[in-house]
């Protein structure tokens, strides 16, 4: 880290980098305006000049910040050129972090999760939003053990997906591109299916492989 913090738009505080992922990094950071903690997520350079990626970003962001409820992390703000978007912070581990300490989470768990994430998609898709790629990274455990989901259509902003994301999306996505909310359930199945088996439904070594055994 520099030995000056980071400061994003004259407001946003980059304080500890919490991970990474094919669309940027992901910090834990404070809104100096409202004195709250947040997360920015700050996107890799070569997208964030992509003036393509930049609408899309903007146009994903509004959306998913209609979708409004107690297992889904709000959306604070985009910034108009690309580079960063913020987030409520979840103070938690994520259920992919769970699997990687544990191997498995207990039934009791794994259902308690995956109820609040159908509580979380069902306003989304109230709102006419779609997720469009859950995956075990984008549940996050709060620590009173309720689940937020985040990254609501954010994926469609980044790159093509690898075989990370492949794991968990459904058939007619994967022949069509189309998608509907009977997609982001399969997605939630898949993780469900991983969270207590310790291991997703489907795998492989490639994309292609992956893909042909959920079609």
């Amino acid at each position: 880290m520099p030995s000056e913090p980071t400061v994003l738009a004259d407001r946003y505080q980059l304080l500890r980098k919490l991970g990474a992922g094919p669309v940027g990094e992901v910090w834990e950071g404070r809104d100096l305006v409202l004195s709250q903690a947040v997360a920015v997520k700050v996107v890799h350079g070569h997208l964030a000049a992509d003036e393509a990626f930049q609408a899309r970003l903007r146009s994903l962001a509004r959306h998913a910040a209609r979708v409004q409820h107690p297992n889904a992390v709000g959306v604070h703000d985009v910034d108009e050129d690309g580079r960063f978007l913020v987030t409520e912070l979840v103070e938690g581990p994520s259920a992919r972090r769970l699997l990687a300490e544990q191997g498995m989470l207990s039934p009791e768990t794994a259902t308690r999760l995956a109820a609040g994430v159908c509580s979380a998609l069902s306003a989304a898709h109230a709102a006419g939003v779609l997720h469009r790629g859950l995956k075990p990274e984008n549940l996050l455990v709060a620590p009173d053990g309720g689940v937020k989901v985040t990254d609501f259509g954010l994926a469609q902003a980044g790159p093509d997906p690898g075989l990370g994301a492949v794991r968990y999306l459904a058939p007619e996505e994967l022949a069509t591109g189309r998608a509907d909310d009977r997609s982001d359930l399969y997605a939630l199945g898949c993780c469900l299916y991983e969270m207590v088996t310790g291991q997703p439904p489907f795998d492989g070594p490639t994309p292609f492989v992956v893909a042909a055994g959920h079609l």
